[in-house]
């Protein structure tokens, strides 16, 4: 019999035959791990319209951090904010109002997060 905490199967005392310490027995269909296997594998792909929001460093010691808001395909200057809360909000004002999705970038090289999707249903 397995007794279950948080999450993780551990063997009953009985079952347990060898001198090695009781360890943790995955359940075979864990959700968060499936989920994080598909997630992973999907590549995410910036469209045109959709808007961005990258962390910048600035400064001499590149140590304030800054947030920039474009919008994928559009010549306009990108936002700049000092708070990922404010950069954020606004993203997701322009996004619905584009019916588009919104990015995050962590840094340079990195894959982009999807924060908000406000794109019509099934257009994607």
């Amino acid at each position: 019999m397995c007794a279950t905490v948080e999450g993780l199967y551990y063997r009953s005392p009985e079952e347990h035959t060898s001198t090695e310490p009781v360890r943790p027995i995955r359940p075979a269909a864990d959700p968060t791990e499936t989920i994080e296997r598909v997630l992973s594998r999907r590549q995410l792909k910036i469209e045109l319209g959709d808007v961005v929001l990258t962390r910048t460093y600035e400064g001499r010691s590149l140590r304030r951090e800054t947030y920039v808001l474009r919008t994928e395909g559009e010549v306009r200057p990108a936002e700049r904010f000092t708070r990922f809360e404010h950069a954020a909000a606004r993203g997701e004002v322009l996004a619905m109002e584009r019916r588009s999705r919104l990015f995050f970038i962590e840094s340079e090289g990195q894959r982009p997060f999807l924060l908000k999707d406000a794109g019509r249903a099934g257009s994607r």
